[in-house]
């Protein structure tokens, strides 16, 4: 029982001691069943008819009474100084537990009994239970009380305590008589180590077991003496400040209330008294405290009206004395006997009378009464014990009756637990009563309140003053175990009223100071593989409580830092200098136990939660510690192994792209073949697009089955030592995986990126969770990584936090609110895994270096030879092709603003001349193993300096698939080196009309009659005109559908070459060609006759097309009139009329080689326009007169001269719209 209870005054202790031989858990289970009837009606107690004397505590004139027992299975007499002076804290009787199990004669077992009881001098009254006789075990040893294990047990247990209740009631008479007896009653003191009482009673202590300590005291035969007796102070009285108390008067600094005496007064009222000789003033004294004594008995006898007359009259005679001591301890006696009364409803005196305020030492003290109004007794209680500490605090200044700190303290602890039980109960009531009279941990929940409101007039601040004022700078003084009580009885103060943070405080106090307890004995004995102790469990429970309550408890375990992305930040709750503190002290006590699990989690909580708070130095002695302890763990048989106790080391994972030979790229279905579905991709014609996002390059990462796959992890370690991490690999979720593991060691406060694979056996889609990784020490543990949060998840989460910073959680509400958060995360990376890919390689080419030389315009061919290394084999193999011109004329035509016929050269030279070119087999089929030979044509390109051939290729005919279901190909390249000679140029391209002349006569277009006959005569011969009509005719034809197209070609190489012009009119005219030889650094003419070029105004007013498929942009140049724009379209679409009907070829008969001669270059003006077009209108004359009239050529007659001709004028139409009008 609590000692600090309010009614402990009220309590008989009685001690239950064992016989040897006897198991602890029969024990204790018997103890439990005599435990069940501590409290007993006096009207079940059968009164004493032996005398008066023996019968004034028997009497049943106070039915309502009970008498209240205290069962306690040790006894420490460290307090027997306080025996006389607070009678309840004797030894009054003793009750001996034997099990007939373990005896097989019953008197000896009883025998053992009475040599215990001789240890306890104090004892009044003995019993000795004998619990489970068998029937072979007879009932005739006297003295032993044989209790079967049938019948009505409860009954039987029920008679057998009132019998001993009697025979406790009736010593309590001659206890009484003796008392009365005494002519000087001295008050306690606190003894010292060199007073013979202390040496005479670690002589007598004996010890029986476990459950009692017993040592020599004052019993009752020795109250017979009219003499002052001797009390036996404890060996254990030692105290952490020495031994003894310095300041054993204690002055409280700050009164309660504003009625209380200063210390000054005090002092002055002492000093006056001093001066009564010592043995006078006790002898005076001696009468109320003899009173004081005997109220006390009838207080634990029950018997409440009387305990009331006594107290009365005690207090009146310890007043009228100023005896201060005494007279404050009769104050409390009558506030437990106006409690009880309280409690029980009964009326024990004549009604109460409020005391009045403390305005002077000699105020009179009122008698108080049964407590009609329930309601104000606790006030009254606290006001009395207001008065109680004044009068301990006058006993300062005195040297023989100065207050023990126990008592103090004791005093204002009580009544900080009954305003707490007042507090959690709601109020004043019987809930409140029950709690102050029988103790017990009261139910929180209907009055759980984290304010300070007060509950019917009683506040957490007021609890917590009358608690605070029993922990003052004295209690150093007091010996361990006392330190170890208040501390205790403190916590569990404040615990009531949820004061959380005292309440921790405190705890720790009492680890700390039980530490030393416990720590000694291990150090002096080898160390054993034995479960903790009950003290031991305690001081963990202590400790859990502790770090819980700062923010550094189990739930930091519990959080499982491996499945958490988040670094680590700085504390949001509690202080980290505290926390350090609290963890180094659970640490100190784990390893004075020594409990090596709690070490190791202590320790790793240190250096997980509060890293980066610890220096350098701190970190590292602490890293250290760790294995020591595994393995001084393991040695004592216990089971070590733990998890990795620092944060996640995994902070990022990505999938590395394979190779560019190995990359997979997908396709839509098997009907889309390969550059069908480039040209499809979204190219937008549009440079510039305001309402399209810019997609970034997120291109999916296909895995293929049953290859090795490599990835990329971030490890960071933010301590300051190395980790050492003996396997890390991988871990997925999804299909089959098999990873690779390695071994790495991360240096402090570093990170790093390592490069881990492992292979895919199956096709399916793989969950990358992150890594499993085992740390020196440590088992292997899943550190997981999520994918980053969207950018609306990062919006949403900044709103809430901006949100919860209005609401601000103060003190251990923010500890709550962070026990309540939960990790979201959206999910882990996932990775695609295709089925198995064909795999090949270029084995060989027909270029050597992969470099070619060529002529502009030569076309040449060269072959690549492949070979299937993969287990799978090609069905499918397309070609695209690149150069280096695209590149440069696009950022060319990007970079500026050139006119549209310009721009379409160029872009008709980059992307409408390949350099490559290939003949695309129907049937691929390479098996693995085996090779296939590729023939690609190669163009000399003008300005080409290299160029990549791209190969995709893939297994498309796949068993059990359809040709909906997407497909893969893989891509090889091959780079080509080229480097192109120009070998001719075309140059001074000019269009003439054909007008040959004769007899002299000369227009600048035909020199002489000689060459006009040899222009003839070749022109024939290239239109192979002899067979198609005369000579006349031929020259009326080309007179009029054609013109003559001169331009020179240039050799400009050092080897001749015959070059071949062919004009291609169309199906009625058979193909016109030029062939001639231009040897080295020569130039030849070339004329050949084009037939006129016929277009429609809608034909060549249409605009430049763009091959590019870009957005049209303004020109920034000066803009032109609209017949200078109509003759810029003209000159452009009759000059591509013209030049696909022109083809220019050339051979080198040295080399052997061939190509195209490049006559793009040749221009057109408004002069070679006008002779190239035919006009929409036009005229013809003849005269048909043909006597007289001879015709030279078209529109040329020689007539005689002054005679009259019939001429004819012909009109063509060459539209193709009729004219209504001339």
């Amino acid at each position: 029982m609590d000692p600090l209870l309010f009614t402990a005054p009220a309590r008989i202790r009685v001690l239950l001691v064992p016989v040897h031989p006897i198991k602890a858990p029969t024990f204790h289970r018997h103890v439990q069943l005599v435990k069940n009837f501590n409290v007993v009606r006096l009207g079940d107690v059968t009164p004493d008819m032996r005398g008066v004397q023996s019968a004034m505590f028997s009497s049943q004139l106070f039915h309502e009474g009970q008498l209240h027992f205290n069962f306690v299975t040790s006894y420490e007499p460290e307090h027997a100084y306080l025996e006389e002076f607070q009678m309840h804290r004797r030894i009054f009787g003793v009750i001996g537990i034997m099990d007939c199990c373990e005896w097989s004669d019953l008197k000896e077992g009883y025998n053992k009994f009475s040599e215990i009881i001789k240890n306890y001098r104090t004892a009044v009254a003995h019993r000795c239970f004998a619990f489970d006789p068998s029937e072979d075990q007879p009932d005739d040893t006297k003295g032993l009380i044989m209790i079967p294990n049938v019948g009505e047990m409860n009954f039987y247990m029920s008679t057998m305590i009132s019998d001993f209740a009697n025979n406790i009631l009736t010593e309590f008479g001659n206890l009484a008589t003796d008392i009365e007896k005494r002519q000087i009653i001295y008050s306690p003191k606190i003894p010292t180590p060199n007073s013979p009482q202390l040496q005479n009673g670690s002589n007598n202590q004996q010890s029986n077991g476990r459950y009692s300590a017993p040592l020599q005291s004052f019993s009752s035969p020795e109250l017979k003496s009219s003499q002052a007796f001797s009390l036996t102070p404890p060996v254990q009285a030692m105290t952490t400040a020495g031994v003894g108390g310095a300041a054993a008067g204690v002055a409280p600094k700050e009164s309660y209330h504003s009625r209380s005496f200063s210390s000054s007064t005090l002092v002055n009222i002492a000093a006056q008294a001093a001066n009564v000789p010592t043995d006078m003033r006790l002898k005076k004294r001696a009468p109320g405290r003899i009173l004081k004594l005997i109220a006390d008995l009838y207080l634990m006898a029950g018997i409440l009206p009387n305990a009331l007359q006594n107290y009365m009259l005690a207090i009146e005679a310890t007043k009228a004395n100023s005896d201060y001591l005494w007279h404050g301890s009769a104050l409390e006696g009558l506030c437990v006997v106006l409690l009880l009364a309280a409690y029980l409803h009964a009326e024990i005196g004549p009604p109460i009378i409020q005391s009045q305020p403390l305005a002077s030492p000699t105020a009179t003290d009122q008698p108080p009464s049964s407590p009609e109004s329930p309601q104000v007794l606790w006030v009254e209680t606290t006001e009395k014990y207001v008065q109680v500490l004044t009068l301990y605090a006058k006993t300062s200044s005195s040297s023989n009756d100065q207050v023990p700190p126990l008592i103090y303290t004791e005093a204002c602890l009580k009544v900080a637990k009954l305003l707490a039980c007042i507090w959690v109960a709601g109020g004043w009531g019987d809930d409140a009563l029950k709690l102050i009279v029988h103790g017990g941990t009261p139910e929180k929940g209907l009055n759980e309140k984290w304010g300070l409101s007060s509950v019917c007039g009683v506040s957490k601040i007021e609890v917590t003053q009358w608690a605070m004022k029993g922990y003052g700078s004295y209690v150093e003084d007091m010996s361990i175990t006392e330190q170890i009580h208040i501390t205790t009885t403190l916590s569990t103060i404040f615990s009531i009223i949820n004061f959380r943070r005292k309440h921790a405080f405190f705890l720790r106090q009492t680890a700390l100071l039980i530490l030393p307890l416990i720590a000694k004995p291990r150090n002096s004995s080898p160390q054993t593989n034995k479960p903790p102790t009950g003290s031991e469990s305690g001081l963990l429970t202590c400790l859990k409580k502790v770090t819980e309550t700062y923010g550094i408890g189990d739930d930091v375990d519990q959080t499982d830092y491996s499945v958490m992305a988040e670094d680590a930040r700085p504390l949001t709750f509690g202080w980290p200098d505290i926390q350090i503190d609290v963890l180094k002290d659970a640490l100190t006590i784990s390893d004075s136990l020594p409990d090596y699990p709690s070490m190791v989690k202590y320790t790793t909580r240190l250096l997980r939660k509060l890293f980066m708070y610890l220096h350098r130095d701190e970190q590292i002695r602490l890293s250290a510690s760790i294995p020591r302890i595994v393995s001084a763990g393991k040695k004592q048989g216990l089971d070590m192994e733990f998890k990795y106790w620092g944060l996640n080391v995994v902070k990022g994972i990505q999938v590395c792209r394979p190779t560019s030979r190995r990359i997979p790229y997908p396709h839509a279905g098997k009907k889309l073949s390969l550059k069908n579905e480039e040209k499809k991709e979204g190219v937008s014609p549009f440079i510039y697009q305001s309402f399209n996002k810019k997609k970034a390059d997120n291109t999916q990462i296909h895995l293929v089955a049953n290859e090795t796959s490599y990835f990329l992890v971030t490890l960071a370690n933010p301590f300051a030592f190395d980790l050492d991490i003996q396997s890390i690999s991988i871990s997925t979720d999804g299909v089959a995986f098999t990873p690779n593991t390695m071994s790495i060691t991360i240096l402090a406060n570093t990170s790093i990126t390592l490069r881990l694979l492992g292979t895919p056996t199956e096709p399916g889609e793989l969950i990358v969770r992150g890594c499993k990784i085992k740390v020196h020490g440590c088992l292997e543990q899943e550190f997981c990584v999520y994918l980053p949060p969207s950018d609306e998840e990062i919006k949403r989460k900044e709103k809430e936090e901006e949100y919860s910073k209005r609401i601000k959680k103060c003190g251990l509400a923010v500890l709550d609110n962070l026990s309540h958060t939960t990790n979201n995360q959206k999910g882990f990376l996932k990775v695609s895994v295709i089925s198995e890919q064909p795999l090949i390689k270029i084995k060989s080419t027909s270029l050597m270096h992969g470099a070619i030389m060529l002529f502009e315009g030569e076309q040449a061919e060269m072959t690549i030879k492949l070979e299937n290394v993969g287990k799978i084999p090609v069905d499918f193999l397309s070609l695209s092709f690149s150069d280096s011109t695209i590149a440069n004329t696009q950022a060319l035509l990007n970079s500026s603003d050139m006119p549209a016929e310009e721009a379409y050269e160029m872009e008709l030279y980059a992307h409408r001349q390949s350099v490559f070119s290939w003949n695309q087999k129907d049937n691929v089929k390479i098996l693995p193993g085996s090779e296939w030979i590729v023939n690609i044509n190669v163009f000399g390109k003008r300005g080409c300096v290299n160029g990549t051939i791209q190969i995709d290729y893939g297994y498309l005919n796949r068993p059990n698939t359809s040709d909906d279901e997407p497909f893969y190909t893989r891509q090889v390249h091959y780079p080509v080196l080229l480097t192109i000679h120009q070998n001719l140029e075309t140059i001074s391209m000019d269009i003439l009309n054909f007008k040959p002349l004769c007899e002299g006569e000369n227009d600048g277009v035909v020199n002489s009659c000689s060459d006009n006959n040899k222009l003839i005569e070749d022109l024939l011969k290239v239109m192979k005109w002899n067979n198609k009509g005369t000579k006349e005719d031929f020259m009326e034809k080309m007179e009029n559908d054609y013109c003559l197209l001169t331009f020179d070609i240039r050799n400009v190489w050092h080897v001749g070459f015959d070059v071949t012009i062919e004009a291609d009119e169309g199906e009625e005219i058979d193909p016109l060609s030029i062939t001639t030889t231009i040897q080295p650094t020569s130039t030849a003419r070339i004329i050949l006759p084009i037939k006129r070029i016929s277009l429609s105004e809608k034909e060549y007013t249409q605009p430049i097309p763009s091959l590019s498929e870009k957005q049209f942009v303004v020109s920034k140049g000066p803009k032109g009139t609209v017949e200078q724009e109509r003759l810029a379209l003209a000159l452009f679409w009759y000059r591509e009329k013209l030049l696909q009907k022109i083809k220019a070829i050339w051979e080198s008969q040295l080399t052997n080689q061939k190509g195209m001669v490049d006559i793009r270059s040749l221009r057109l003006n408004k002069s070679m326009l006008n002779v190239l077009k035919i006009n929409e209108i036009s005229f013809g004359i003849d005269i048909e007169d043909g006597s007289k009239v001879t015709k030279l050529s078209c529109n040329q007659f020689k007539c005689p001269v002054n005679e009259f001709v019939k001429m004819k004028f012909i009109i063509y139409n060459h539209q193709g719209i009729y004219i209504l009008e001339i």
